[in-house]
């Protein structure tokens, strides 16, 4: 059983009935262990002591970090699957599309009308693998930003990456994300707080996180493989995220649940004390297990109980803010 915790949560002030876990980093197997506490008010699950130095629980070999490679031709393919996704008509594109679905990324930004021109920043980039599929549509204004990197890496002049922190950023955009950034970020307040300044009033925010309170936690509990200690510090339930967002200044405009097959084919290997890099999940599992894993995590986004979302945020506008006043 969990021990019972004083400590006060960070995002909602609440210090009463907070429960503490004991959770292992898995992803490399390093055998240490750290203590996080789980708010009883608003659902948030955050770490106790931020590891002095987190650097060194981002080897180069972490997935974000490491440049993917892809041929020409799977280049092209993709391109012409995303465009006719985006409603730019090709036939080849139609075929494709039928054959593999929409791409994730049309996914995300397929209805809020983003342009071609349009302005688009990517936080916590890594070497910009969300960036290049945006390029390969046509996208052309991309920028990423991401302190973990080893340097700045410069695509194009329209098409850059920062070894920066947010805070060095200027400008504006039209559309911001973060692909499970959020977690990792010590203060959640002040990162918020420099994504309002960023982007533009009308602008669009869509913020990729793991959900806690939902089923995968439910059933795993500090084996569930989206805890990722030490590096995810904060992770949000829908209610503390809603809590963070209106404090900032942002109101969620949409969820959608996108969780996947790893919420247990990770959290099974976790349960049998398999580091994240050793898992194998066609030496582990049947084509049957991994298809109704598969079902399984549609059916809980569907029933809004899958354990990762993406949300999108838009600026509260100054009329509602003068009627809530």
């Amino acid at each position: 059983m969990p021990e019972s915790s004083n400590h006060m949560c960070k995002i909602c002030n609440s210090s009463e009935g907070n429960r503490v876990f004991t959770i292992k980093e898995m992803m490399f197997g390093l055998n240490e262990s750290f203590e996080y506490f789980l708010c009883e008010n608003c659902g948030c699950l955050q770490i106790i002591s931020i590891p002095h130095n987190l650097n060194r629980y981002y080897p180069k070999e972490y997935y974000s970090l490491s440049d993917v490679k892809r041929s020409p031709l799977k280049s092209y393919l993709k391109r012409q699957r995303g465009r006719y996704s985006l409603g730019l008509s090709n036939m080849g594109g139609k075929l494709l599309k039928a054959i593999w679905g929409v791409p994730d990324i049309v996914s995300w930004i397929k209805v809020l009308n983003l342009s071609l021109d349009s302005k688009i920043l990517d936080i916590g980039s890594g070497s910009g693998i969300h960036l290049k599929e945006f390029n390969n549509l046509g996208f052309e204004n991309l920028t990423g930003v991401d302190p973990f990197l080893e340097t700045d890496i410069e695509y194009s002049d329209t098409f850059r990456i920062y070894k920066n922190e947010l805070s060095e950023i200027s400008g504006s955009f039209d559309f911001i994300m973060m692909n499970h950034v959020l977690e990792h970020i010590p203060n959640q307040f002040s990162v918020l707080d420099e994504v309002f300044r960023l982007i533009d009033h009308d602008g669009t925010v869509m913020i990729r996180i793991p959900i806690t309170g939902t089923h995968a936690w439910n059933t795993y509990q500090t084996n569930w493989v989206q805890l990722d200690a030490p590096r995810h510090l904060y992770l949000h339930s829908i209610n503390s995220f809603k809590i963070l967002c209106e404090k900032v200044g942002f109101e969620i405009t949409d969820i959608v649940f996108d969780s996947t097959e790893f919420q247990f084919v990770g959290s099974e290997g976790y349960k049998n004390n398999i580091p994240l890099v050793s898992q194998n999940q066609e030496d582990n599992f049947s084509s049957t297990q991994l298809e109704n894993f598969k079902r399984k995590a549609r059916l809980l986004n569907e029933s809004n109980d899958g354990d990762q979302a993406r949300f999108y945020l838009k600026k509260i506008s100054p009329e509602r803010i003068q009627i809530e006043i």
